[in-house]
């Protein structure tokens, strides 16, 4: 997950000399570290006080958490809005004070405490939307619109779901198919997770997908849905560009071992990935993509950023002197069509899938939400216990709640840390996260660098550590990541 930051905040973050230098010039600001030696260490102090303020929406279970300090109704009502996707008309006049903290409550009850006594009622209306009307007299009193903010979260946060389409998983031993079961829904089947029986199912539009949604959830062959979440696509490209000062190379120095000396593959599941230049592209295996071609435009992508922090994270790691015995195998899995260049939850776990068959036993992903998806968590289960690690970012908002999938149970959850050893101020903080890492790096790009900002620069740094640290040691990638979370724990944990 990379965080957009300005020029003028690019030249503040290169004043943390050594740590940036270091990444920007190569030096070694890890020793190579044997077997059993002392991880490297970034200083610690004491960390800021958690965010709150915050309402998050769990669409597979339909409940509610929030952390909300004393504040007055109308400027909850916007937040829900936002977080749920919910139309909201409230009665004019009546606007009480309202604080409430609670996790994972049924809407209807989450709703009496979020409403500070109104009444209210939740309906879908024509358009296949849901409504909720709150009033002190009657539901017909609710007449003023309550208008959402602009999404102004970071890159990778769920912005939408696919209106028409469903995931479904089917029981072991299911007596139906899913063609079957599809045809009697009017659905068309789309796309399937094989070995792990999780379809991709269309529908005509949204209304028939919510009568879908629950005559699907009462068939005895059906184990679980979910929706098909939606994530945007960043474009690192606007991201401090600057000149000068370490080469074409931005410090990284580092050189693939032979192919067949190969120990690990890293699937980078992000963007298109564009040539950083012969001695680095070396590390690349063949480009997969579940999603079409992406244009060559020439601009930096948000893929090519990550490969960039990746190697960075196993140079530093290494040394300058030693070749790197991985590979790193980019899969696509925004959509160039998507006028908003999004990923379907379903094209990231296909992705992802396809990364694992070619031989990754490490996946980097940058993307969060703070949508839980029992299906993702079913699929990253099915793998981890294959022994495949993951590594996720944790969200380029300075909040406690869960981000998903790296809250999910089996990843390995990564956040943002300056070179003081404290929290970012854009990095997720919640109790979930296992690692703090850089979230800053320098990238070389055409003709110029980039600084490269947020939790997802962090991710790559670690997976890259992870690769380095499976060559050094021997160990597993499971062993390597198992090192990695307690050798860099978040601040204010030991």
């Amino acid at each position: 997950m990379v965080r957009h930051v300005s020029y003028r905040r690019a030249n503040r973050l290169l004043r943390f000399a050594p740590l940036w230098a270091g990444l920007a010039l190569g030096f070694a600001v890890f020793p190579s570290p044997a077997a059993d030696s002392r991880p490297p260490a970034f200083p610690r102090s004491r960390p800021a006080t958690p965010a709150t303020n915050h309402i998050t929406w769990d669409a597979a279970t339909d409940s509610l958490a929030a952390a909300l300090p004393r504040q007055r109704l109308s400027q909850i009502l916007p937040r829900l809005s936002q977080a749920t996707g919910w139309r909201i008309r409230v009665e004019p006049g009546s606007d009480p004070y309202v604080s409430s903290t609670f996790r994972n409550l049924p809407v209807s009850e989450a709703l009496e405490r979020l409403l500070g006594g109104q009444s209210f009622s939740l309906r879908t209306v024509a358009d296949g939307r849901s409504q909720l009307l709150v009033y002190r007299t009657d539901a017909a009193s609710a007449t003023e619109e309550v208008i959402a903010p602009p999404d102004t979260a970071a890159d990778h946060v769920v912005v939408d779901r696919v209106a028409n389409e469903l995931l479904v998983k089917l029981k072991p031993g299911a007596k139906s198919t899913i063609q079957e079961i599809a045809a009697k829904l009017g659905a068309q089947v789309v796309g399937k997770l094989d070995g792990l029986d999780i379809y991709r199912l269309r529908f005509a539009d949204e209304p028939a997908t919510r009568a879908a949604r629950s005559q699907l959830g009462s068939l005895p062959d059906v184990a679980a849905v979910g929706d098909n979440l939606l994530y945007r696509g960043p474009d690192p490209g606007q991201t401090a560009q600057f000149s000068g000062g370490t080469g074409s190379t931005g410090g990284l120095t580092l050189k693939p071992a032979n192919l067949d000396r190969s120990k690990l593959i890293v699937g980078l599941i992000d963007t298109a990935v564009r040539p950083l230049g012969p001695e680095f592209d070396r590390f690349l295996l063949p480009a997969q993509s579940v999603v079409g071609d992406a244009p060559a435009d020439g601009k930096l992508t948000h893929g090519t950023a990550m490969l960039a922090n990746l190697l960075h994270g196993a140079q530093l790691t290494l040394g300058a002197d030693q070749e790197a015995a991985f590979r790193v195998l980019p899969v696509n899995v925004y959509d160039p069509a998507d006028p908003e260049g999004r990923a379907t939850l379903f094209d990231v776990l296909r992705g992802t899938q396809i990364a694992i068959e070619k031989g990754a036993s490490v996946i980097n992903w940058s993307l969060s939400s703070t949508d839980r998806s029992p299906l993702a968590e079913q699929f990253t289960k099915y793998y981890t216990d294959q022994g495949v690690s993951f590594l996720a970012a944790a969200g380029n908002q300075p909040i406690t709640a869960d981000t998903y999938p790296a809250a999910s149970t089996g990843v390995t959850a990564i956040t943002a840390v300056t070179r003081e050893g404290n929290f970012a101020s854009y990095a997720n903080r919640g109790a979930f996260i296992d690692v703090g890492l850089p979230g800053s790096d320098v990238v070389p790009f055409g003709d110029a660098r980039y600084l490269i900002s947020g939790t997802s620069t962090a991710t790559a740094f670690g997976s890259g550590i992870v690769a380095a640290r499976v060559q050094l040691t021997g160990t597993t990638a499971a062993e390597a990541v198992k090192w990695l979370v307690s050798s860099f724990p978040p601040p204010g944990r030991k």
